[in-house]
């Protein structure tokens, strides 16, 4: 599947990406590059995401694999962290 940008570099999201993304008009998206790659998630609303809580990996605190959240959601997690001590 193709689009094409536009001057504005706006591009339209072809309806069978959109569908099985399960993107609806209004989501926010989350661009990121990755090396030669561009990398397009759904952002999810703050009060959707669940509590998650810092775990030690190798000796340092990390989220869970996967984790995706607003700056808010993470610095939560971080106070939390730090209140614990």
């Amino acid at each position: 599947m193709t689009s094409t940008l536009t001057q504005a570099g706006q591009t339209t999201i072809p309806a069978d990406i959109r569908r099985k993304a399960g993107w609806e008009p209004g989501a926010t998206l989350d661009w990121q590059v990755d090396g030669d790659k561009v990398v397009v998630r759904l952002m999810v609303p703050i009060e959707d995401v669940t509590t998650v809580r810092l775990a030690r990996e190798n000796g340092k605190l990390a989220f869970p694999s996967g984790f995706t959240a607003t700056s808010a959601a993470i610095a939560e997690a971080i106070r939390e962290e730090r209140d614990s001590r």
